[in-house]
């Protein structure tokens, strides 16, 4: 997973989610900060999840970043 975020050219890492940027981080900092690592378990989220809100880029530029990043891994 650290691989693939450290990766991304366009998207950007972010512990918040509302804005017009791809933004991208795991649940662990974004949606579920403060929901501990077994409450995240029960919860079916792995430590491994992506949490991605796509923004207003064009679609083509976000596909080939994540496609960029996926081919590092």
């Amino acid at each position: 997973m650290k691989t693939f975020l450290n990766n991304l050219e366009l998207a950007h890492l972010a512990a918040s989610l509302g804005s017009v940027s791809t933004l991208i981080g795991p649940p662990k900092v974004t949606s579920h900060v403060e929901a501990t690592e077994e409450e995240r378990k029960q919860l079916g989220i792995p430590e491994t999840l992506i949490r991605c809100a796509v923004g207003i880029e064009n679609i083509e530029d976000i596909i080939a970043d994540f496609d960029k990043a996926l081919l590092k891994i």
